[in-house]
Protein backbone atom coordinates (compact mmCIF):
# COMPACT_ATOMS: atom_id res chain seq x y z
CA UNK A 1 0.00 0.00 0.00
CA UNK A 2 1.03 3.26 -0.72
CA UNK A 3 1.57 6.46 1.08
CA UNK A 4 1.02 10.01 0.49
CA UNK A 5 4.73 11.85 0.98
CA UNK A 6 5.35 15.69 -0.14
CA UNK A 7 8.62 15.23 -2.07
CA UNK A 8 10.77 18.75 -1.88
CA UNK A 9 13.40 19.23 -4.29
CA UNK A 10 15.63 21.05 -2.96
CA UNK A 11 17.81 23.10 -5.64
CA UNK A 12 17.56 26.67 -4.19
CA UNK A 13 19.89 28.37 -1.72
CA UNK A 14 19.87 26.93 1.95
CA UNK A 15 17.53 29.77 2.95
CA UNK A 16 15.04 29.01 0.29
CA UNK A 17 15.09 25.58 0.73
CA UNK A 18 14.12 26.28 4.15
CA UNK A 19 11.64 28.60 3.17
CA UNK A 20 9.70 25.82 0.38
CA UNK A 21 9.87 23.01 3.76
CA UNK A 22 8.20 25.50 5.95
CA UNK A 23 5.49 26.14 3.19
CA UNK A 24 5.15 22.59 2.50
CA UNK A 25 5.09 21.14 5.76
CA UNK A 26 2.42 24.29 6.12
CA UNK A 27 0.06 22.93 3.29
CA UNK A 28 -0.65 20.11 4.42
CA UNK A 29 0.47 19.61 8.40
CA UNK A 30 0.27 15.96 8.30
CA UNK A 31 1.98 14.84 5.49
CA UNK A 32 5.39 13.54 5.91
CA UNK A 33 8.07 15.64 3.71
CA UNK A 34 10.88 13.67 1.68
CA UNK A 35 13.87 16.42 0.70
CA UNK A 36 15.90 15.18 -2.36
CA UNK A 37 19.14 17.29 -1.76
CA UNK A 38 22.67 16.67 -1.97
CA UNK A 39 22.80 17.33 1.93
CA UNK A 40 20.35 16.26 4.63
CA UNK A 41 17.95 18.96 6.14
CA UNK A 42 16.09 18.62 9.45
CA UNK A 43 12.24 18.16 8.97
CA UNK A 44 12.27 15.80 6.15
CA UNK A 45 13.13 12.59 5.41
CA UNK A 46 16.47 13.04 3.24
CA UNK A 47 17.38 11.13 -0.37
CA UNK A 48 20.46 11.64 -1.07
CA UNK A 49 21.84 13.72 -4.68
CA UNK A 50 24.86 13.20 -5.29
CA UNK A 51 26.58 15.29 -7.80
CA UNK A 52 29.73 12.83 -8.73
CA UNK A 53 27.19 10.23 -9.68
CA UNK A 54 25.21 10.07 -13.23
CA UNK A 55 22.39 11.21 -14.31
CA UNK A 56 20.99 7.38 -14.47
CA UNK A 57 22.53 6.54 -11.31
CA UNK A 58 20.99 9.18 -9.21
CA UNK A 59 17.33 8.57 -11.12
CA UNK A 60 17.64 4.92 -10.14
CA UNK A 61 18.78 6.23 -6.84
CA UNK A 62 15.66 8.20 -6.00
CA UNK A 63 13.07 6.45 -7.89
CA UNK A 64 14.13 3.35 -5.59
CA UNK A 65 13.89 5.48 -2.49
CA UNK A 66 10.73 6.44 -3.21
CA UNK A 67 9.31 3.32 -4.49
CA UNK A 68 6.29 2.71 -2.37
CA UNK A 69 4.79 6.44 -1.63
CA UNK A 70 2.57 8.31 -3.84
CA UNK A 71 3.78 11.73 -4.18
CA UNK A 72 0.68 13.87 -3.13
CA UNK A 73 2.69 16.88 -3.80
CA UNK A 74 5.72 18.23 -5.25
CA UNK A 75 7.60 21.72 -5.08
CA UNK A 76 10.99 22.72 -6.80
CA UNK A 77 12.50 25.75 -6.56
CA UNK A 78 13.91 27.36 -9.76
CA UNK A 79 16.93 29.82 -8.85
CA UNK A 80 19.54 31.19 -11.30
CA UNK A 81 22.99 30.57 -11.22
CA UNK A 82 22.40 27.84 -8.83
CA UNK A 83 23.65 24.46 -10.47
CA UNK A 84 21.37 21.91 -10.23
CA UNK A 85 20.25 21.04 -13.33
CA UNK A 86 20.57 17.55 -13.48
CA UNK A 87 18.60 17.08 -10.21
CA UNK A 88 15.68 19.19 -11.64
CA UNK A 89 15.40 17.17 -14.79
CA UNK A 90 15.09 14.57 -12.18
CA UNK A 91 12.51 16.37 -10.13
CA UNK A 92 10.81 16.63 -13.94
CA UNK A 93 10.64 12.83 -14.83
CA UNK A 94 9.79 11.57 -11.50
Amino acid sequence: MSRPVQVAWLTGTEELNRGLLAKLAAKHPGLPIVAVSEFPVEGARWIAYHPKRTFAENLGSIRTALAGEEVASAAMLLIARVPFRKLRMIAILI
